[in-house]
């Protein structure tokens, strides 16, 4: 099997490049590619390829408005954002993006986007058996066998994600947690119904069996069967006692932005802060083994990536000059600093102490 794929970048030079890296890659059949956003998604709406690579600074239409409308009208495609900065990563990856990938591409690092998207593509090693996809890093997504689960409200949502974070849950905990402690005349009602829609929800998209709720001895349950869920994943690698290289670029690449963005209910704070202590851990040592392998594209990859989480860390800022310089960037080097400078003294009313020295003895 091949995979069809769709550049879109203005930048005509940019585009034949990436060709010439497909090509090399050896796992692509059809590529095309378009320098007009517009012209690239009505493409995409009629062929339906199996990889999209968008840039994201592009005149009108940019590569993130572009992925939230393919988000609507193309979703099996597989969208790889392809730019020469990391500042939106994180909004990136909470529209679901399956790579973020730094120009100049690293033909190495494109092959295992690759190779991961043609793994995913293939049949399922079950004859007849759907698996549930389920993403809870950056936008809660719940794919099924009939689709995208489309939340009849918001609580609905939350309450799916509470419900499978924690499993088993006492009735009157998440009426504590979820429906205003309690406070209200009809909380039960409200989680009674909202649990009548959960159901409802799932069954539409064909998860009622692969996601069943129960309810006994005042506990509501959650059982899932044939699963397929990026915190699970994640977690089974910051838990394991070996994390060699490729369990730990698996689990940086499953962090799509922080836990189920968009809710700010406090049941959600501890676990969200535990999974970006966790993230920010596993690249740390990551963007380590591969600088000490001589890797140094895709470590400055992940440290990007890494500052986005911990954005006003001096050292951080530092370390990703420090590997801009070491592959020959200077001016993105210099770039980079200015922008952490300036944001930090957006952000805390003052100056960085002492980022300009450093990083002028680290162009000595």
């Amino acid at each position: 099997m091949k995979l069809n794929a769709i550049i879109i970048d203005d930048d005509r030079p940019a585009i034949e490049e990436l060709e010439d890296a497909l090509a090399a890659a050896g796992l692509t059949g059809r590529v095309e590619g378009y320098t007009e956003a517009a012209a690239g998604i009505h493409a995409i709406k009629d062929s339906r390829p199996d990889i999209v690579l968008l840039d994201i600074q592009m005149p009108g239409l940019n590569g993130l408005e572009a992925a939230r409308e393919l988000r609507q009208t193309a979703s099996g495609c597989e969208v790889v954002f392809v730019t020469a900065y990391a500042e939106h990563a994180v909004e990136a990856f909470g529209l679901a993006a399956f790579d973020y990938l730094l120009k100049p591409v690293d033909p190495k690092r494109l092959r295992q986007t690759l190779e991961r998207i043609w793994k995913r593509k293939q049949p399922k090693e079950e004859p007849g058996v759907e698996r549930a996809e389920i993403r809870l890093f950056g936008s809660l997504r719940v794919a099924g066998p009939g689709g995208q689960v489309k939340w009849r409200t918001a609580k609905s949502s939350e309450l799916f994600a509470y419900l499978f974070l924690n499993r088993e849950v006492a009735q009157d905990r998440i009426i504590d947690d979820l429906f205003l402690g309690g406070r209200t005349d009809n909380a039960k009602v409200y989680l009674h119904t909202s649990i009548y829609q959960l159901r409802k929800s799932l069954a539409a998209a064909g998860l009622g069996e692969q996601l069943s709720i129960h309810y006994d001895k005042q506990n509501y349950r959650l059982e899932s069967i044939n699963l397929n869920s990026d915190i699970e994943r994640f977690e089974q690698i910051a838990d394991s006692s070996s994390q060699g290289k490729e369990a730990l670029f698996r689990a940086v690449t499953l962090y799509g932005g922080s836990l189920l963005e968009g809710m700010n209910n406090l049941w959600l704070v501890e676990r969200r802060e535990r999974s970006r202590r966790q993230f920010i851990a596993m690249a740390a040592r990551l963007v380590e083994l591969l600088q000490s392998n001589g890797e140094w594209r895709q470590a400055l990859e992940i440290a990007l990536r890494l500052h986005l989480h911990d954005p006003l860390n001096d050292s951080l800022a530092l370390h990703v000059a420090r590997l801009y310089v070491g592959l020959g960037q200077r001016r993105l080097a210099d770039d980079y600093i200015q922008r952490y400078m300036k944001q930090y003294h957006d952000e805390m009313g003052m100056e960085s102490p002492g980022v300009a020295e450093e990083y002028r003895r680290l162009l000595e």
